[in-house]
């Protein structure tokens, strides 16, 4: 089976794609619709990370440009792009997404946070905290650690769909 692969760039005046299933929102915001699997490459500079409702994702940098690649599910996905972050690795499925290096080492999980890696790895989902404030709806493996109501909704989600 061939699997589609979608790119996205940023430029100065946005983001643009390729494909027309995928539709930009806000400039950062980004809904994918697929019937299939599908890979998205995103272009963007050194100090914006692409989070996405993915399964797996690889990053590259050439040069002073950083590609990030996702895999995506069937179905409808979310991504969205933080600018001036920092993504770093805690263990195999947990990452936290803060604007300075070296935040893991520092990291207290509530119980929330720490049920959900379980649950997001029956979707082969790796787990996003994001440490600094930010107001967008957020895909659902990214959780704001400074928002117990936002973990505990996602929470809920999942199990619902653990259940089904």
């Amino acid at each position: 089976m061939n699997s589609i692969l979608v790119k996205c760039s940023k430029k100065q005046d946005g983001i643009t794609c390729d494909n027309s299933d995928v539709k930009v929102h806000n400039d950062s915001i980004l809904e994918v619709y697929s019937k299939m699997p599908i890979y998205v490459l995103f272009e963007h500079e050194l100090k914006e990370t692409v989070i996405c409702s993915g399964i797996n994702f690889q990053i590259h940098v050439w040069s002073t440009t950083k590609y990030t690649l996702w895999y995506l599910p069937s179905g409808y996905n979310h991504c969205i792009l933080f600018k001036d972050t920092y993504l770093d690795k805690c263990n195999h499925n947990l990452y936290v997404l803060t604007n300075r290096p070296g935040a893991c080492s520092n990291l207290m999980l509530s119980i929330c946070e720490e049920k959900m890696p379980n649950l997001l790895s029956r979707f082969n989902m790796p787990l996003f905290i994001l440490l600094e404030e930010d107001n967008r709806k957020t895909p659902l493996n990214v959780i704001k650690h400074y928002s117990s109501r936002d973990c505990e909704d996602k929470l809920l989600k999942l199990e619902s769909m653990v259940r089904f």
